[in-house]
């Protein structure tokens, strides 16, 4: 009688186990999550699909299963992530064209020109947005894809340009010539680097705005300020 009660006990427990998650190199058809990683020429770029039997699982667990090892800051925690695999290394400073090199130590927010953006696409999507919740609190589910990104990545992938840290200059004239418009990228503290390519106009012009000299006090939140700023000024035709 008394192994039979056991028995009976032990049941809901086994029945409320799930599996844990688990990864494989990403396919045309992914029956989970999908996760991207790149580094930026700072790392092997990392592209897996992980399936899990419950009906959302944490990003940060997502992750873990696809072997990305994210660390937070002491100030932020999870919210922000300061490293990935490694990424960028807490002995060797990372040395970034047009700024002073970089030691990171995840005390608070990264600097713009050394910081890993987390980003989403949800199932059904065609559009990545930029993830509005930490890996240790947003939830994912199947069909979901989940990106992380060392900084230049994006200008870098989208210019075309293959080098590990290539020539900012050089990958926005890419641009501007391929696509025959304005464009730019802010470069932290060195301000930002803006080239014209717009049509009749002789040659391609650069031209670098310099950043205000201020004393930072906490940079949480900068450059949303700094995208709201350059959006409103569009806005009213600037």
């Amino acid at each position: 009688m008394r192994k039979f009660s056991i028995l009976l006990l032990t049941l809901p427990l086994l029945a409320g186990c799930t599996a844990a998650p688990s990864a494989t190199d990403l396919g045309d058809d992914c029956a989970g999550v999908s996760v991207f990683v790149n580094f930026s020429g700072e790392g092997q770029n990392i592209a897996k699909c992980v399936t899990f039997s419950s009906e959302t699982e944490l990003t940060k667990t997502i992750l873990e299963a696809a072997s990305v090892v994210t660390e937070g800051t002491v100030t932020y925690g999870d919210q922000v992530v300061c490293r990935v695999n490694g990424v960028p290394s807490a002995e060797v400073p990372l040395e970034v064209e047009g700024n002073d090199p970089h030691l990171e130590a995840c005390q608070d927010m990264p600097p713009a020109f050394a910081y890993w953006a987390l980003w989403v696409k949800k199932s059904g999507s065609s559009d990545w947005e930029y993830a509005t919740e930490g890996v240790g609190s947003l939830q994912l589910s199947a069909g979901d894809s989940v990106g992380l990104a060392f900084s230049l990545a994006g200008l870098k992938d989208y210019s075309g340009c293959t080098d590990a840290i290539d020539d900012i200059d050089r990958a926005l004239h890419r641009i501007a010539n391929r696509l025959k418009t304005w464009c730019c990228v802010t470069l932290g503290a060195s301000g930002v680097l803006v080239v014209d390519g717009r049509t009749g106009r002789q040659e391609v012009q650069s031209l670098t705005i310099p950043a205000y000299a201020v004393e930072p006090v906490d940079t949480l939140g900068a450059g949303d300020v700094w995208h709201g700023a350059f959006a409103l000024a569009l806005a009213e035709g600037a």
